[in-house]
């Protein structure tokens, strides 16, 4: 991160390949920095830094030292927070005490959102940091922040395709058994990702964190088999409306019957998914860390619709990191 001096050359771009050794130095450089100003004890006022670069450590700085990303969570509690930070808008830079400042502004965010949330074996999971815009006066930027707390625990049931599931998050199988339902069969079954350990005590460390929502028009996403639409895998995604037919307990149970002949209908919904999913990856040059789900059940005019929004949540790098992970709550 040269572009925290003034004298050596400056890069514009945070993601030059770098060592992991290199990137962990600078990573515990900026944390370092950063409690140094807390404490009122960073003296270098003058420095800049690319704007793309702060928020770059920002981001990595907070996900390297407090994420429990080695943890699969029943599901993610998601929540934002937004602040501005100073911009010299003729250099594309910011000093770094504000860039400093403003992690401690957003660590201690995130600490109260934290603090705040009523759920079982809540751990900080990650935070994505974007760019949001020039406020008016065009002196400042605003720093948008993704957050993630993993709460619970997943067990991942093995698979059982002859009762099938509901369609619903924590509605148990078709017969009405248990709060494992569609969405977390579906979850568990896409992708499996599992994490091996080859030494004791390390750590995954998620870095260049984002997601993206499967929320485009149905349309989109049709059944690449073709055939009817009659709430019976229309579509890539769980999808059913009233007004094509009744939304009947069969309809609601993603179940066992056969797409023409060929196909169980949970495993083309685990199978179409991860179609997507491999697609928009590899599109953006990313790889999977999970998926989360929304189950919308809505109804307008009478009509009633049901379907699955599943986010995709990804990274640019998977790193392998030792180290002793930091309590973000004390």
């Amino acid at each position: 991160m040269s572009s925290c001096t003034k004298e050596k050359t400056e890069s514009t771009d945070p993601s030059i390949p770098q060592t992991d050794e290199q990137l962990v130095s600078q990573v515990q450089w900026f944390m370092d920095a950063a409690n140094e100003v807390k404490e009122g004890k960073y003296l270098k006022s003058g420095e800049k830094m690319f704007l793309d670069s702060a928020l770059y450590y920002i981001e990595s700085t907070m996900n390297y030292k407090y994420s429990y990303s080695n943890e699969k969570f029943k599901d993610y509690y998601i929540s934002e927070v937004n602040l501005t930070i100073p911009y010299l808008s003729n250099e594309n830079k910011t000093y770094v005490i504000n860039a400093l400042d403003a992690f401690n502004l957003i660590r201690q965010k995130i600490r109260n959102i934290y603090q705040q949330l009523n759920l079982e074996n809540k751990k900080y999971y990650m935070c994505s940091i974007k760019n949001g815009g020039a406020t008016n006066d065009g002196d400042s930027i605003i720093i948008n922040a993704k957050v993630y707390f993993g709460y619970g625990r997943r067990v991942n049931n093995p698979a059982t395709n002859e009762v099938g599931y509901y369609w619903s998050i924590g509605g148990g199988n078709c017969q009405g058994i248990g709060q494992y339902g569609a969405p977390e069969y579906l979850r568990d079954n896409y992708f499996s990702p599992v994490i091996y350990m080859p030494c004791p005590n390390p750590r995954i460390w998620w870095d260049q964190t984002g997601d993206f929502i499967f929320d485009q028009e149905i349309s989109s996403f049709p059944n690449p088999f073709g055939g009817p639409i009659d709430n019976y895998c229309d579509y890539q995604l769980y999808y059913a409306v009233s007004n094509v037919s009744a939304i009947t307990t069969e309809v609601t149970c993603l179940g066992s019957e056969s797409i023409n002949g060929a196909i169980q209908e949970i495993e083309y919904y685990r199978q179409q998914p991860q179609v997507l999913f491999d697609a928009k990856l590899v599109s953006i040059n990313k790889q999977f860390i999970d998926v989360d789900f929304e189950t919308p059940d809505n109804t307008v005019g009478g009509i009633r619709t049901i379907w699955h929004i599943p986010t995709h949540i990804m990274v640019k790098y998977i790193m392998l990191v030792l180290l002793r992970l930091q309590s973000l709550y004390l």
